[in-house]
């Protein structure tokens, strides 16, 4: 997990992909972030955004969490039609009733896919990267990979389907 360092909020030197049975903190919750330490630390985050981007994009992922590289925040990334998102402290506050099927990898579970159901359009309540409150309708593939990403911030994992 990432510690501490000189101040820091992690040592970002940590910061690796996790892989699913090596790694024990995927199946733990994310804990929230603390939005007056989130913004008196932007740039500190931003280290951190920017590593789990480049391990995302390594990986070719379409998201990442922060606890896929060992910082068990409830932050994640998400590059949709090259439209890079930050998430931090997201919440869901409605699902459709209609669900959609869709086949999901898992860049901590390689070569490893499931298909899934998960509800079509949902609310989501967060805050990017400068620590901005959005409230916002998320539909399609953007919304079965923000679903995705909050399975991981709460320590379920695809294969837990």
């Amino acid at each position: 997990m990432c510690g501490k360092m000189n101040n820091q909020i992690c040592d970002t030197t940590q910061l690796t992909l996790r892989t699913a049975g090596v790694h024990p903190e995927l199946n733990s919750s994310s804990a929230m972030i603390c939005l007056t330490e989130f913004e008196k630390n932007l740039v500190d985050y931003h280290e951190i955004f920017n590593i789990m981007t480049i391990i995302m994009k390594e990986n070719n992922g379409m998201g990442i969490a922060g606890v896929q590289v060992g910082f068990n925040k409830r932050c994640f990334i998400m590059n949709f039609n090259n439209m890079l998102r930050i998430f931090v402290n997201p919440t869901i506050v409605n699902a459709s009733q209609q669900c959609n099927e869709y086949i999901e990898g898992c860049l901590s579970i390689k070569g490893y896919v499931r298909k899934t159901n998960r509800p079509a359009e949902i609310e989501l309540e967060y805050y990017d990267e400068y620590c901005i409150y959005n409230k916002k309708i998320f539909t399609g593939l953007e919304a079965i990979c923000i679903q995705h990403e909050l399975d991981h911030l709460d320590g379920k994992l695809i294969n837990d389907y």
